[in-house]
């Protein structure tokens, strides 16, 4: 009898483990229906326009179906010679997804015609055959419109199996002629720098509304092969700098790097890993002003210079981006971020989302897959260690996505736009891109925002990547939506105009760094919203331009302002108020 429960009390330890330490994602790569082979390389897009995404294997490829019940069907195969890597977007204005892909030292364009589930090869007809780089093979390509003119840029250096650096290709599109021509002689400043890159990335790093080119080398030595940033200029044209970290040009070797804004204060930070040397881990947090704060020694991130795919994604929808990490010589890796009181930090969450031994992935990305709204994950290398993982989390935190789209021009897929969601003290932005994004990925063409608690998006704000702006109102959670820049409102489409301007809210306030201010506009006109101190002098300008009707908000990040009293005054036509805000740190 003592023997028996001894039994139990061990099968009851067991059980009670067994629940205590349940991950949050599940290994779904065998009953998926997607197979190995090929090597790294993939990018997911609603190819088939049913809302659900679907997935192309770059190095086999292979396109893969999304049958909305976890599975994916084989559908049909490239006519091109399989490469590293491939982007989703819509190159021809028609409204569905086209695929670019790698080819050694070239690149193909695999147009989607809408009518059936296969490929049309028209590299040669519209010329982009004939823009390659010299040497070594293209990693993945990255797209977007840098200078608005409704059609797609295209990227790309040389990178694997280069023996040396290559320059830089920028295809651009000809209406005219109806071909694509290497514009990096006219459009560039600087045509003397060379890269070993696996991923360029279009991102507007300095917040003026042109999209900026980031390419990070691989590795040093080179002379001219440095890692840095191609300003855009209006549209005019990239101008080189290397990036200002603390106060210093730093050469940003990396052969891992994504952008995302970790600290939730309107603005792109950079982490990368870089390769050689003393290999260090950057966690570089944007300033604002285009310069950059190295916080790695205290995020909690450990370098390793085995790092080869990140992705940034809220997993666990607490409204901060988390870290997700591929590596050629390390375990598939997660760090959940908390910010909290302008502290971030990253805890190392691995053995409780996927488990440990995981192998090696080379490239890794977050992706909804099943639109639940919880972010799962694809890694991919070769057999057996890609994966799919379907996060089966538990926790109750809230959602939002937006699925964009443009009604004019040829970049019918919004590459290059960026939304900010703002719901209750939760203030996020997410950029739609088309390549460069983890490590041989294709990209993040849905803007998928955790919510915490919060049970509405309170305003959308979009940025198209014409330059234009859409101001959106009380978005319900837990929904994905499609909006394109005609879309005029959330779900409070019958609400009531405001009938007189006013400043409705500032909450917080008091505050400690960052509050939303809410303020109405009765008519379309110019409204100016500014900050200012005792003595009167403009602290920072908020709001400056024509407004349409309805309720607005604007964040107010006091990051580099003292504690006291501050005013906030807003003025509209005849309409001129203030009210007081106390800032306590």
């Amino acid at each position: 009898m003592r023997k028996i429960n001894v039994l139990l009390v061990l099968v009851g330890l067991i059980f009670l483990a067994n629940i205590g330490f349940a991950q949050d994602f599940v290994d779904v790569t065998a009953q998926s229906g997607i197979l190995g082979g090929g090597n790294v390389g993939f990018s997911w897009g609603d190819y088939n326009n049913d809302s659900l995404i679907d997935f192309f294997h770059s190095s086999a490829g292979r396109l893969y179906i999304n049958m909305g019940d976890d599975t994916f069907a084989l559908v049909s195969t490239s006519p091109a010679d399989a490469g590293f890597g491939s982007v989703m977007a819509d190159f021809t204005g028609d409204g569905n997804l086209d695929l670019l892909m790698t080819q050694g030292s070239a690149l193909a364009l695999i147009v989607n015609t809408g009518d059936t589930l296969s490929f049309i090869d028209t590299t040669a007809g519209v010329k982009l055959d004939s823009i390659t780089i010299p040497d070594g093979a293209i990693c993945v390509p990255a797209a977007a419109d840098f200078d608005r003119d409704g059609n797609l840029e295209i990227a790309i250096v040389g990178s694997y199996g280069a023996p040396t650096p290559s320059p830089l290709r920028l295809a651009k599109f000809n209406v005219e002629t109806g071909t694509y021509e290497d514009v990096a002689v006219t459009v560039l400043d600087d045509t003397t720098h060379k890269f070993e890159s696996w991923n360029p990335t279009w991102v507007d790093v300095d917040n003026d509304g042109y999209i900026d080119l980031f390419l990070p080398s691989i590795r040093v030595g080179f002379p001219t092969n440095r890692s840095g940033l191609y300003f855009n200029y209006n549209g005019e044209g990239l101008d080189w700098s290397e990036i200002d970290i603390d106060g210093s040009d730093t050469d940003v070797s990396a052969i891992a790097s994504v952008w995302g804004d970790v600290d939730n204060d309107g603005d792109m930070d950079l982490l990368a890993q870089a390769f050689d040397g003393a290999a260090p881990f950057y966690l570089l947090l944007n300033n604002g002003d285009a310069t950059f704060t190295d916080a790695a020694a205290t995020s909690g991130i450990s370098a390793n210079n085995q790092m080869r795919g990140l992705s940034l994604g809220d997993y666990d929808n607490d409204g901060d981006l988390d870290l997700l990490i591929g590596g050629g010589g390390m375990d598939l890796t997660i760090y959940q971020s908390q910010l909290a009181g302008g502290d971030l930090t990253f805890t190392d969450v691995t053995a409780s989302t996927v488990g440990s031994e995981q192998q090696q992935h080379r490239s890794a990305l977050f992706v909804d897959y099943n639109g639940d709204g919880k972010l799962d994950l694809y890694a991919g290398w070769t057999d057996p260690n890609f994966k799919l993982f379907k996060n089966q989390s538990e926790n109750t935190n809230n959602w939002i996505g937006f699925r964009l789209s443009m009604t004019e021009g040829n970049n019918k897929s919004a590459i290059g736009a960026r939304v900010r969601v703002v719901a209750s003290d939760l203030s996020m932005i997410r950029d739609i891109q088309a390549g460069g994004y983890g490590g041989m990925t294709g990209g993040n063409l849905v803007a998928h925002f955790g919510l915490g608690e919060a049970e509405e998006a309170d305003s959308v704000i979009i940025d198209w990547p014409d330059g234009t702006s859409t101001e959106l109102l009380a978005y319900s959670a837990n929904q994905y939506y499609d909006v394109d820049e005609t879309t005029t409102s959330g779900i409070e489409e019958t609400q009531d105009l405001p009938k007189a301007f006013a400043l409705t809210q500032i909450s917080p306030n008091p505050f400690n760094e960052k509050t939303t201010i809410s303020y109405a506009v009765a008519n379309e006109g110019p409204v100016k919203i500014a900050l200012y101190d005792l003595l009167g002098r403009e602290i920072a300008l908020l709001v400056n331009g024509v407004k349409k009707p309805g309720i607005h908000t604007v964040e107010l990040n006091a990051a580099n302002l003292s504690s006291g009293i501050y005013f906030c005054h807003m003025q509209a036509g005849e309409f001129d108020t203030s009210q007081k805000l106390l800032l306590m740190k």
